[in-house]
């Protein structure tokens, strides 16, 4: 009896695990992709874009329930594609954008930025969801 329970459930975790590549879950160890932990706006404050500078700073939750300062460069978590933003792990996209705008609540957090395309030209981007590239990991802003 034990023996197909244990059956059992070695077939059942086969079969999930099938489902999951077949529906698309990202493969967490894929170089430069990102993990899916974003949300970063859940447990970070205060957001600014630092001045002359590709880089972000918020005050963030650590786990002790104490806040801490922390600063990253977004070229760490985001991509220029010609000319739009993605989310990618060193994609460094502030060698070719300047961003100049963001906008930030409770669970969304975006920033607009004016960035090159393939033939040199500038493209617009309003409000990307930077939210999706960025996690707090306790007080520290990470991709």
């Amino acid at each position: 009896m034990q023996f197909f329970q244990a059956l059992t459930s070695f077939v059942l975790a086969s079969a999930f695990i099938g489902a999951a590549h077949a529906i698309g879950v990202p493969d967490n160890n894929a170089p430069g992709e990102l993990e899916a932990r974003s949300n970063a706006a859940a447990t970070c404050t205060l957001w600014s874009l630092i001045p002359n500078t590709a880089n972000l700073r918020a005050s963030c939750d650590e786990r002790d329930g104490t806040h801490h300062i922390s600063e990253i460069e977004i070229s760490k978590c985001v991509a220029n594609r010609n000319g739009g933003l993605a989310c990618q792990r060193n994609g460094g996209a502030g060698g070719s954008c300047v961003f100049y705008g963001i906008d930030f609540g409770a669970n969304y957090f975006v920033i607009s930025a004016h960035c090159k395309d393939d033939k040199g030209e500038t493209v617009t981007t309003e409000n990307f969801d930077i939210n999706q590239c960025l996690t707090n990991d306790n007080g520290d802003l990470t991709c």
